[in-house]
């Protein structure tokens, strides 16, 4: 390219800001620096930064430009890039309803989400170069500072349920799940999901205050009651049960049934009856007489009610059974029933 003109060179557009650029370097006679700007090349368009200063003579008049050009195409995209996915997640971040914080590796916050403001009634400029444990009551400090310290570790958390304090000095719960902000394979900062689940604890709350009164409703009753899932495994038995199986309820919850408190001889029978009960097929079922195995290997005879129960859309989701033990009723019948007939 040495002995062609810019016009030779580049589109007009371009050479002419390059050509004012040089006349005003000469004429000021001061250095220009920094200079980013794209270039047409047989190759396509490139970016370049360039360095300027004037080109004087042994007499010290300026007489041109000297120009120190580098490629900067890679960094221009990369900048570009960023910028998008910085784009996005402001989007992102402005939409949802989870908070959204960014703080360095000290746990300053340098990003809040305005979701702040909906979920607790904070600006982001209230919290942002705070350290987001301010958000926190003070004895909860211990567990905000092992969670700053995992994500400084380049570790992830996730569902960690905390308390939080509003800015009108209410009280939430949320879940926290973060990640490292990792660049040059160092950890540089952390991000944090902050969750509002209140209402979703406090119905989990009345639901396990209910579940708990219920259970307290069976464990009085003089029968056996016990709830079957989906899957056959007891979800739900009272304190007979427990009694006339002669197992403790934590050693009977989550059980199979069949596999496990019906003999061996009437498996099958049993795990078809209980298919007939979730097929609704049929309602012979309904009650029925059958032995149970207990814990040293007697067993005894119960007389059972079921009743498939089922969600708002029909779908079958366990069995509910009530039952008395007829043990020794059905051998007194037994017995004379043999007697009887001995006589005839």
């Amino acid at each position: 390219i040495k002995g062609k003109y810019l016009y030779d060179l580049y589109s007009e557009k371009i050479s002419d800001k390059i050509y004012a650029d040089n006349v005003e370097i000469i004429e000021s006679e001061t250095a220009k620096c920094g200079i980013e700007e794209s270039l047409e090349t047989p190759n396509g368009m490139i970016w370049v930064r360039s360095d300027k200063i004037p080109y004087k003579d042994a007499n010290g008049k300026v007489i041109g430009v000297i120009g120190v050009l580098f490629d900067i195409t890679d960094q221009k995209e990369r900048d570009k890039d960023m910028k998008e996915s910085e784009e996005k997640f402001r989007i992102i971040a402005e939409r949802s309803f989870d908070i959204i914080i960014v703080a360095d590796e000290k746990g300053i916050c340098s990003y809040v989400s305005p979701s702040i403001d909906r979920v607790l009634g904070y600006k982001p400029e209230e919290i942002v170069s705070k350290h987001f444990q301010i958000l926190f009551p003070e004895n909860m400090n211990k567990k905000v500072e092992g969670i700053c310290n995992t994500l400084i570790q380049g570790k992830e958390i996730e569902g960690v349920n905390l308390e939080i304090i509003r800015k009108d000095r209410g009280k939430a719960i949320v879940e926290i799940n973060g990640s490292s902000i990792i660049k040059d394979e160092k950890v540089v900062g952390i991000q944090i999901h902050l969750r509002n689940i209140t209402e979703r604890k406090l119905e989990e709350e009345m639901i396990e205050k209910e579940k708990n009164k219920l259970q307290k409703y069976i464990d009085v009753a003089g029968i056996i009651l016990k709830i079957i899932d989906r899957n056959g495994k007891v979800s739900l038995i009272n304190n007979r049960g427990c009694e006339v199986l002669g197992y403790a309820k934590e050693e009977i919850l989550g059980k199979n049934w069949v596999d496990n408190f019906v003999p061996e001889r009437l498996q099958n029978k049993m795990n078809d009856i209980l298919a007939k009960l979730r097929s609704k097929q049929t309602i012979s079922y309904e009650h029925f007489e059958s032995p149970i195995l207990t814990i040293n290997g007697e067993e005894k005879i119960i007389s059972w009610y079921n009743t498939a129960l089922k969600d708002e859309k029909g779908e079958f989701q366990g069995i509910l059974s009530s039952g008395e033990d007829v043990t020794i009723k059905s051998k007194v019948e037994r017995e004379l029933q043999e007697n009887y007939q001995k006589l005839q």
